[in-house]
């Protein structure tokens, strides 16, 4: 006797069923074994809405070398200029704010020189709202408005200890918005 089944209106042999499920479980089966062969590029672009503008300032020592750099994707900076004991680096930066919400942002220096000393203070006329706050050793916190303008916002000052052999140093810092 011959095994059918009923489908739709239509009667098909069970073989037919069978084999129809096997080569579907087959193609499943070679399709998963060469997932790792198959691969692509998609481009994407991330969006911060927290940067480090252009109107960035680096104000030196009497005749001192220096520069200040901020990265590609505008979070971080570097700075790096000759100082001397009692001399004081100072760093202006325009932080914008890209939303249209007011951020607390935190700024955070890394790879210090041993006995550098560092103070961040928010500048008249710029978008800081209050006073930027230190909460660690080399962190501050501040909020900023999303009226952003073209004016610095914020001026970091640099200082060597006392102990300190006068040279060529460089401060590294990044900002970050911080999430509640």
């Amino acid at each position: 006797m011959k095994r059918t089944i009923k489908v739709g209106k239509k009667l098909l042999p069970a073989w037919l069923l069978i084999l129809t499920l096997i080569l579907t479980g087959a193609g499943a089966a070679v399709g998963t074994a060469l997932a790792p062969e198959i691969g692509g590029e998609i481009p994407v672009t991330v969006s911060q809405a927290l940067i480090i503008g252009d109107q960035n300032s680096l104000v030196l020592p009497s005749g001192a070398p220096g520069i200040l750099t901020v990265s590609d994707d505008g979070t971080g900076f570097t700075a790096a200029a000759e100082i001397h004991n009692g001399d004081l680096l100072r760093v202006k930066l325009e932080i914008e704010n890209k939303s249209s919400q007011e951020i607390t942002a935190k700024l955070r220096f890394t790879d210090l020189p041993e006995g550098i000393t560092l103070d961040v203070n928010e500048l008249a006329g710029g978008d800081i709202i209050g006073s930027a706050v230190r909460t660690g050793m080399y962190e501050w916190l501040f909020k900023l408005n999303p009226d952003a303008n073209d004016a610095p916002d914020l001026e970091i000052i640099v200082a060597l200890a006392d102990a300190m052999t006068p040279g060529f140093y460089k401060i590294r810092g990044e900002i970050e918005p911080v999430t509640s």
